[in-house]
């Protein structure tokens, strides 16, 4: 977390040190566990009053790491380790459903929902806001994972003793395998639902390949509206051309919310993969935009090549195939999605095959896109 701290910055809704929105988040970069001299940073007092209710949520919370509140009265930085939690299901009549979470001495506090879908579906205790997400892994023990930093940042327990089980690491891994339980049983149901449509049923594990983005409904999430037949299987090389994959189950339920999709281009046993070439240097990073995560069964249409722009794995992929080319000869590329997370593939999402015929008449074209590829490698 830029902040480290769901606190502040970019959580908090009240502040009570003499701090402002602007001060508070000029700290985020400025997360420490140890002081200027190394030792443990110095903690200031909790909220004084303490929280309980029926089921169990509200209490003192020790916080490791400590975070990073803001200034203190004397513009000294603020670290808490101790929070207090309350928990308050009704209010006024009306079923809210609220954390209010207090970090010092004065009653400074930020507010975060229940995600009341988890606790009844899945039994499980969670609670967010548009920043981050606090959830239950083991009995009186949360962890904050931020939306911003992709990760789990703190850990927060009952018993101070939970820390010497429950290190960042550690917990880390069970918020990835309490996550990834609860994706998979959400992700089963709604593949139930696709899997009522013609084209996602046929076509669920597959990458496919279509020489117009217009055929697809590319640019929607809650419907499938292309017919199988708009894909085609043998196409002439240099031409522009997109893939759309179908997936059994989407990212975040496969690998996580913090990986990626990573393309990989095969053609006479040359392999590019887009991860991999970002890696390689700044002009090829520039040229690759991450692919984020995300809870959908299929992509939008993804440009290989077109007259605007290229994906330079699949045009590398065949420029160093191109002393191979004979007119009229027929090329086979396999394009295979993966789950990439930190640079590994984990996961085989979707793959498929399509014959690439090399003609005399796209060979000016062809090679004009050669010669570009080639002039981008040297510089």
């Amino acid at each position: 977390m830029k902040s480290k701290i769901l606190v502040v910055a970019s959580l908090v809704l009240s502040v009570a040190f003499n701090s402002n929105a602007q001060s508070l988040n000029s700290l985020k970069d400025k997360v420490v566990k140890k002081d200027d001299k190394g030792g443990k940073v110095k903690t200031i007092k909790p909220y004084a009053k303490d929280f309980t209710d029926e089921k169990g949520v509200s209490g003192t919370m020790f916080c490791s790491p400590a975070m990073l509140t803001g200034k203190d009265a004397y513009g000294r930085d603020a670290f808490q380790n101790i929070f207090k939690w309350e928990y308050i299901h009704e209010e006024g009549g009306s079923i809210v459903v609220k954390l209010n979470i207090y970090y010092n001495e004065a009653g400074g506090l930020i507010e975060m929902k229940m995600n009341e879908k988890y606790n009844e579906s899945y039994a499980t205790k969670a609670f967010s806001n548009n920043d981050g997400l606090i959830i239950e892994i083991d009995k009186d023990v949360y962890v904050l994972y931020d939306n911003a930093d992709k990760k789990v940042t703190n850990v927060f327990a009952k018993d101070e003793a939970q820390f010497a089980v429950y290190d960042i690491e550690t917990a880390t891994a069970k918020y990835d395998q309490k996550m990834a339980d609860i994706k998979t049983k959400e992700s089963a149901a709604e593949a139930a639902k696709w899997m009522k449509n013609e084209t996602y049923k046929l076509l669920v594990g597959k990458v496919n390949f279509v020489d117009n983005y217009n055929k697809l409904s590319y640019n929607r999430v809650d419907a499938i509206t292309e017919k199988p037949a708009v894909y085609v299987t043998t196409y002439p090389m240099g031409l522009p051309l997109y893939n759309r994959a179908y997936f059994k189950t989407p990212i975040t339920a496969s690998c996580g919310s913090d990986c990626e999709f990573n393309t990989v281009y095969e053609m006479e046993t040359i392999k590019c993969s887009r991860v991999e070439l970002a890696k390689l240097s700044s002009k090829w990073s520039q040229n690759f935009k991450k692919r984020e995560a995300n809870d959908y069964f299929f992509t939008s249409a993804y440009t290989m090549q077109d007259d605007r722009t290229w994906d330079y794995a699949y045009v590398y992929c065949l420029y160093q195939n191109k002393d191979k080319f004979v007119d009229g000869k027929s090329y086979k590329m396999k394009v295979t999605y993966y789950a990439n997370r930190d640079g590994v593939d984990k996961e085989m999402m979707a793959e498929g095959t399509i014959t690439l015929v090399y003609k005399k008449e796209n060979k000016e074209k062809l090679d004009l896109m050669f010669q570009q590829m080639e002039d981008f490698l040297a510089q």
